[in-house]
């Protein structure tokens, strides 16, 4: 058909989404209406061609979803099942904060790096976050893909990995760690539970999503 000055070729496939199968119309664009594309005959084999790809490497129609389904679906609760609760925190709230709204709604399969350098690109800008912090939201995204091929979402290499941080972001702040004797001064003055909070963090070196999954569970005494 054509469509805002290109012949594009219309077709139904079987996808999963929600995990459910369905029946959905897809599009794709064959060729700009031009002098050598006046016609539907004149783009007849193009769409053929296409129509073949499609055929040879049809995957499995429920391995075949949208990126935000995957996340909430599939990759989110592994995080949580298998990883930390302070990750499965850190990766929904990067999720949510800057990628939920830019991408949900792309094909899974159809991803490539320059979709996400210009994720990044546009989270850099709109957002205004760190280069530390963007670099953290490639990594969650590494991962989202790695799982993805892992399952059979994904048959391709990770797109993420050979897209860089902008080079506009900004700079995270600098900081410095506090002195031992920085340290021994906080633990004379504070009360209790604030003294063994700021003494857990000080000495142990976990993040402050680390330190809000601590439970008493995690602490075993030497010698019981």
């Amino acid at each position: 058909m054509r469509h805002r000055g290109w012949w594009v070729l219309r077709y139904r496939e079987r996808l999963g989404v929600g995990g459910v199968m369905r029946k959905i119309q897809r599009a794709k664009r064959l060729a700009r209406i031009d002098a050598n594309h006046k016609t539907e005959a004149s783009v007849r084999d193009l769409a053929n061609q296409e129509l073949g790809e499609i055929r040879r490497h049809a995957p499995e129609p429920l391995r075949v979803t949208r990126l935000g389904d995957f996340v909430d679906r599939v990759y989110l609760p592994y995080v949580k099942q298998q990883k930390r609760p302070s990750k499965y925190k850190g990766y929904s709230q990067i999720w949510r904060d800057y990628f939920k709204l830019l991408c949900s709604s792309a094909w899974m399969r159809e991803v490539r790096t320059h979709h996400i350098q210009r994720w990044l690109e546009e989270i850099a800008l709109l957002r205004k976050i760190s280069k530390t912090t963007l670099a953290h939201a490639k990594n969650f995204l590494s991962g989202v893909f790695r799982y993805a091929a892992q399952q059979g979402y994904f048959d391709w290499a990770n797109p993420v990995k050979l897209a860089e941080i902008p080079g506009f972001a900004a700079k995270g702040a600098e900081t410095r760690p506090y002195s031992l004797e920085e340290i021994a001064a906080m633990l004379t003055v504070l009360p209790e539970p604030s003294a063994t909070a700021v003494a857990t963090a000080a000495f142990s070196g976990l993040r402050l999503g680390e330190l809000r999954g601590l439970t008493w569970d995690s602490y075993e005494p030497e010698g019981g």
